[in-house]
């Protein structure tokens, strides 16, 4: 009696799940890269301290800095996030600065607070709030470009952006 046991089929459905499950696995880290690189703009803003009455002061050299800045570069704990996608910052004349970070896949995430530029020292000061809890982060500004820094227990933050032309 012959019996016949390729299992070729089943190897081949086996691969090829075994292929979907990969890329799947592949775009959520790339989606989460993406997502954790806002999430870690807004965590870093969070972190530095701000005084209310300084804005008034600070509020009449922000027009000084106004446009829309690319991000050169961006890494949370070593890893390039720019490989994934894009970061812009745009201060807007009325003293609004808006974040857009957008996916390789084309998805879009944004978020809005405000700014303020003291040319004095030459320090830019963006603060916003998100889900109840406001942040404040002061970037020293030089040649229009800042840099963005933050360091918590098992994250690190960097990022730097340049006026576009």
């Amino acid at each position: 009696m012959f019996h016949y046991t390729d299992n070729s089929v089943k190897k081949q459905s086996k691969n090829v799940f075994s292929l979907i499950l990969r890329a799947a696995l592949a775009f959520l880290a790339a989606a989460g890269l993406v997502f954790a690189a806002g999430a870690a703009f807004f965590f870093l803003l969070s972190a530095g301290g701000c005084a209310a009455e300084e804005l008034s002061s600070l509020r009449a050299f922000a027009q000084a800095q106004a446009g829309v800045y690319r991000c050169e570069s961006a890494s949370l704990n070593g890893v390039d996030l720019l490989q994934r996608g894009r970061i812009e910052l745009e201060l807007c004349p009325n003293g609004v600065f808006c974040v857009r970070v957008c996916s390789a896949e084309g998805k879009e995430r944004t978020a809005k607070g405000t700014y303020a530029f003291d040319g004095e020292h030459g320090v830019l000061e963006l603060r916003g709030s998100m889900r109840g809890v406001s942040y404040c982060k002061r970037c020293v500004y030089e040649k229009g470009a800042f840099a963005v820094q933050h360091t918590a227990p098992g994250v690190r933050f960097a990022a730097r952006f340049r006026l576009l032309p």
